[in-house]
């Protein structure tokens, strides 16, 4: 094995570790991940995988319906959705947000868009904003 060979490989055991030690930071945090689809699911970082699956618990996940007016009382209805009107210029159609509860769920990497963490305090934030990810 070359020097150049072994600089890499060192290189890449200390980003990979400073990665984990971020991700570490990160179990217990809230994060809100939307998927591909228009979902929201909402949970307790427990762990990723390799292929960027997270796994989350007490998970309140949001999808998105697209309903007209004559069936959304029926849908409305129910003790877990939101109704929100469609900025459409025609009327009829809402969208109405159905929510459930999960224990856990796992997120799929490969359908995961965009990932928010949740901090409860400034200085949390401050400190999330000051370190970047590799």
């Amino acid at each position: 094995m070359s020097e150049q060979e072994t600089e890499e490989g060192n290189v890449n055991v200390k980003n990979n570790s400073v990665v984990v030690e971020r991700m570490r930071g990160l179990l217990g945090k809230e994060l809100h991940c939307t998927l591909s689809d228009g979902r929201v699911a909402r949970g307790t970082f427990v762990c990723i995988d390799r292929l960027s699956n997270i796994i989350l618990e007490n998970v309140v996940e949001q999808r998105p319906l697209t309903t007209t007016a004559t069936s959304i009382s029926s849908v409305s209805s129910a003790s877990d959705t939101n109704t929100i009107s469609n900025n459409n210029s025609n009327n009829n159609n809402k969208i109405v947000y159905t929510e459930r509860h999960l224990s856990q769920a796992l997120v799929p990497g490969k359908h995961l868009r965009h990932v928010q963490i949740r901090t409860k305090s400034l200085e949390e934030q401050l400190h999330l904003a000051s370190s970047s990810f590799v």
